[in-house]
């Protein structure tokens, strides 16, 4: 390993970097040249004692796999590019691993567990042919895992070309956690919404959600403009998470045991799960996390561990636990975190599933599904809803002004006994 960690870079030649960059578009090369300079720029790059000049690349190889670290994104190589307010084009290193990768290392796929590809110039639905993520990835396929509940997969599928299979966090949050559900998802929609004009619409329903949970006062947001307002509670939500998340990560493919596992359950089972335990006047944390454990480390039957621990038949608990049994069967599947990069490197079809978190949605999990963000019991979306309203009363109005009386809407009545049909054979 010392000696694979000495020669742990490809030195690829100026003049082979040359060859790659004065193929691609001339509107690229232009705006790589403005912000970065003439190839090779001085992002990586060496000069042996001969004076032969390469651009680094540094990676690990293990037979047929390289393991490479993500191309830095240059922000801070430049006082220019820090200055900058648009994104970035592609530094000279930043291109010369992804096309090492296609034309000299012909790389059959591509594994990125963190990328910072998508935050590049073009198109955020599908590259076109000469954006620099087409460019870059060409004919290479991208296969991003996706941590369950995360915006980034969206960009990553979309942008990215990525096949997206999941994988899930461990997380124990608090009793107040669901509290803040609706304001996390309206955040994610704020902070994924692409265009500026539509984000204003969100920024509302935002501020009432906030107000709802009441962490306007408890943050003092009162005279806090947007978009620092959203940052604020986003941050502030972040740091809820990592407070009420002790065990924190995992490793890919494996699931949670022990008081993890009774702790991930006994939050996937929600609200009503709570509310059953305490009108039967007990502690809903101290009971249920007792009745879990009864159930899913000891392995003991449902109506037994009722029976143990509240002395009193329930037939509504007796259904909470059922659904524990089947959370902590989804959560065991975490080996297909694994199994699923592997079917997606030998070209199989993998089985769909919703991006969200399995606190929020337990429905997520199994992982390892190839993940999609359309939900049609989420849609529409508050937000889409406003603006909806608001671009058909915008409409209704603009064909009155231009029609007068004449424009306003008239009831069309069929007769009775006779059936409707839609006028030029449509719907």
């Amino acid at each position: 390993m010392a000696q694979r960690c000495r020669n742990a870079s490809t030195r690829s030649p100026i003049r082979t970097y040359e060859t790659w960059f004065a193929a691609l578009p001339a509107t690229l090369r232009g705006q790589v040249a403005e912000m970065w300079g003439p190839p090779p720029g001085n992002v990586m790059t060496h000069t042996d004692g001969a004076g032969r000049r390469f651009v680094l690349i540094p990676r690990l190889q293990f037979g047929n796999v390289v393991i490479a670290a993500q191309p830095d994104w240059g922000y801070l190589q430049s006082n220019k590019a820090l200055r900058s307010v648009n994104a970035l084009p592609p530094h000279h290193q930043y291109l010369a691993f992804f096309l090492w990768m296609q034309h000299e290392w012909k790389a059959h796929a591509w594994v990125s567990p963190f990328t910072n590809i998508v935050l590049q110039r073009g198109k955020n639905e599908g590259p076109a042919w000469d954006d620099a993520i087409a460019l870059m990835l060409g004919p290479t396929p991208h296969i991003h895992p996706e941590r369950l509940g995360s915006n980034g997969g969206i960009a990553n599928k979309r942008k990215g070309l990525a096949q997206v299979p999941g994988w899930y966090n461990l997380s124990t949050p608090a009793d107040n956690a669901e509290t803040y559900f609706e304001l996390r998802a309206r955040l994610l929609r704020y902070h994924g919404q692409p265009d500026p004009k539509v984000r204003v619409e969100y920024e509302p329903l935002i501020r009432a959600e906030v107000a709802r949970t009441g962490l306007d006062r408890a943050l003092d947001l009162a005279t806090v403009a947007f978009p620092e307002y959203a940052t604020r509670v986003t941050d502030y939500l972040d740091e809820l998470d990592r407070t009420n998340t002790p065990s924190g990560t995992k490793v890919l493919g494996e699931g949670p045991e022990a008081e993890v596992l009774v702790g991930m359950v006994y939050a996937m089972l929600g609200s009503e799960f709570r509310e059953a335990l305490t009108a039967l006047g007990r502690d809903a944390r101290t009971t249920g996390s007792v009745l879990i454990n009864a159930v899913l480390i000891e392995g003991r039957p449902v109506d037994d561990a009722i029976a143990t621990v509240l002395q009193t038949p329930s037939p509504v608990v007796r259904g909470h636990l059922a659904r524990a049994l089947d959370y902590a069967g989804r959560l065991a599947e975490a080996p297909r975190e694994l199994t699923s990069i592997l079917a997606a490197l030998d070209g199989r079809w993998l089985e769909p599933g919703p991006m969200d978190d399995p606190i929020r949605k337990p429905a997520s999990v199994p992982p390892g599904r190839t993940l999609y963000n359309f939900d049609q019991a989420a849609i529409p979306t508050a937000e889409a809803e406003v603006i909806g309203a608001k671009q058909a009363e915008a409409l209704i109005a603009e064909h009155r002004a231009k029609h007068g009386e004449r424009g306003r809407p008239r009831t069309d009545r069929a007769s009775p006994g006779r059936e409707r049909r839609p006028a030029r054979g449509g719907l």
